[in-house]
């Protein structure tokens, strides 16, 4: 990796901070008293990322500066244990779209061996393991929908990466 992308990690990860800092600040002067500071702080971090943004990178980099969890992967494997299922399945639902009918059959051939797991189990499952792991505080969470599944809850900043053109 060449130095001046390091670099732009470390901008990246610092303009960040920067942000939570600035809203921290903002909100505190919005709402003072205890309750406006106490609300103000942060205890999940979303992030979404274009493809090339090395937003892989800024996570980690802000994952160390902040000293939290990332979860990315680890937010399928939760879905698959809490709901019993192979992990494979969990990650064919969150991997892509599924249409309709392929939808049906699947959950029809998933009766048969005696279970039930399609997209509306996955979007639960998904939407339980967000907010808990966001409720548990000093997370970032990436991808996977998290910025829209936990907007306005408070504690958040959701964050999107993008790759300059030059990428």
């Amino acid at each position: 990796m060449q130095h001046s992308k390091t670099g732009e990690h470390y901008e990246s990860a610092h303009l960040v901070e920067r942000q939570m800092l600035f809203r921290d600040a903002r909100e505190r002067v919005e709402r003072p008293g205890a309750e406006g500071a106490r609300s103000a702080r942060y205890r999940f971090l979303t992030i979404s990322r274009q493809i090339g943004s090395l937003g892989g990178a800024i996570v980690q980099e802000l994952a160390g500066n902040l000293c939290w969890q990332v979860y990315d992967r680890e937010i399928v494997d939760s879905i698959a244990r809490s709901a019993h299922v192979r992990q494979r399945l969990v990650e064919q639902l969150d991997e892509k779209a599924q249409n309709l009918v392929h939808e049906t059959v699947r959950r029809f051939l998933r009766m048969a061996e005696g279970g039930s797991f399609g997209l509306e189990e996955y979007h639960e499952g998904l939407l339980r393991t967000l907010a808990g792991l966001a409720g548990q505080g000093s997370a970032i969470l990436v991808g996977r929908g998290a910025n829209f599944a936990l907007y306005g809850e408070k504690g958040g900043l959701h964050v999107r990466v993008v790759a300059s053109d030059g990428l």
